[in-house]
């Protein structure tokens, strides 16, 4: 219900010191409310310096946990990168992953065409072992169709496919493989353990982990510049 943004100082200079805009979303339209806050923004230069407290995005936190959502036993972790404003609930709790795990698959399969492993116009082939039912249509396509590695890649991500998931996983080594390379990020609570769909959830990863990784990924860390838009580029489109 709400989305809390800070005045950029680039922007904006005369008012920074003083004001934040909250909005509350209602009918569809964003209805400014100001709040004080006695802390300048921080643009930070590193990531290490990424995460720093927010008197407004905290005040939010509160509202969600008393007047809104008081029964909800959640986790969520949102982080606004260009000032380092963060509010958190129960970030580090591990959690079945879903569809969640098919980001850090992403990014380490272009990580993979970045070290020329793998190629984005390579042929990736449909087997019975790698069909998963659940999202996406490569499921339905006889099995030995082939199809180029980033439109494999990419319904992987714009509408979910498991089976693209699938074979991009075997085409990366195997969950063992891939599990080697979330750690070598320093994620840790991120898991795969099971093919897609994963119905029995065993697949895990924590609203932290996610937070980090995107982190690492918008300040180009993982990938170079162009597989790193690459990878927003395919987000954007889900």
């Amino acid at each position: 219900p709400y989305y809390t943004t800070e005045y950029l100082a680039y922007k904006w200079p005369q008012c920074i010191a003083t004001e934040h805009f909250k909005y509350k979303l209602k009918n569809r339209k964003l209805t400014p409310k100001f709040s004080k806050s006695g802390n300048l923004p921080k643009r930070p230069g590193v990531l290490e310096e990424l995460i720093q407290p927010s008197t407004v995005m905290e005040q939010a936190k509160q509202e969600i946990e008393d007047k809104r959502y008081a029964d909800l036993n959640g986790s969520f972790f949102f982080l606004e990168t260009a000032t380092g404003a963060y509010v958190e609930q129960n970030k580090d709790v591990m959690f079945s992953a879903g569809s969640t795990i098919k980001l850090p698959i992403l990014i380490a399969f272009l990580q993979a065409v970045d070290s020329g492993e793998v190629s984005l116009t390579e042929k990736l082939t449909v087997k019975d072992e790698l069909v998963g039912a659940g999202a996406g249509g490569m499921q339905y396509k006889p099995l030995g169709t082939q199809f180029e590695a980033l439109e494999v890649a990419d319904q992987m991500i714009v509408v979910s496919d498991n089976t693209a998931t699938n074979m991009i996983i075997e085409r990366l080594g195997g969950i063992l493989a891939l599990n080697r390379v979330f750690k070598s990020w320093g994620l840790q609570d991120t898991y795969i353990r099971a093919n897609l769909p994963d119905l029995d959830g065993t697949n895990s990863t924590s609203a932290s982990d996610m937070v980090y990784l995107l982190a690492l990924l918008e300040r180009g860390h993982l990938l170079s510049m162009r597989n790193r838009d690459l990878a927003l580029s395919i987000m954007k489109d889900t």
